[in-house]
């Protein structure tokens, strides 16, 4: 019964192992946090996994168009799809850190219009 869950089996190896180079880039300084940080918020969790979707969809749209050959642009798409999943999982690590009280809830009071958070993400 295993073995046809073999490829999942691979998958979630990598998601985890993506999950292990977030946690790495943060602690060399390369990102300032990741979306499983106690504290971190659903709203801009929601904005990195969006980047991360665009990313996706770019490598298939240029496929599409013409520009990319199939083969290297399922690969990277493939590689960005492996990063929205480990970003999944770190979203979901903040939401237990929540649902488990290490961590008050964010409050709706410290945002602007969805709009203004998503312009500052883009425009630091």
């Amino acid at each position: 019964m295993i073995e046809q869950h073999l490829p999942t089996i691979v998958v979630v190896d990598e998601v985890i192992r993506e999950r292990i180079r977030q946690d790495q880039l943060k602690a060399e300084g390369r990102f300032t946090h990741t979306c499983a940080d106690l504290g971190h918020d659903l709203p801009r969790g929601l904005c990195i996994l969006m980047e991360e979707v665009g990313e996706v969809s770019r490598e298939l749209c240029e496929w599409m168009s013409g520009k990319q050959e199939m083969t290297p642009t399922y690969q990277r798409a493939r590689e960005e799809l492996i990063q929205c999943a480990a970003i999944c999982v770190a979203m979901v690590e903040g939401i237990d850190h929540v649902m488990a009280g290490r961590v008050p809830a964010p409050s709706t009071d410290q945002w602007g219009p969805v709009s203004d958070m998503v312009y500052a993400e883009e425009n630091p």
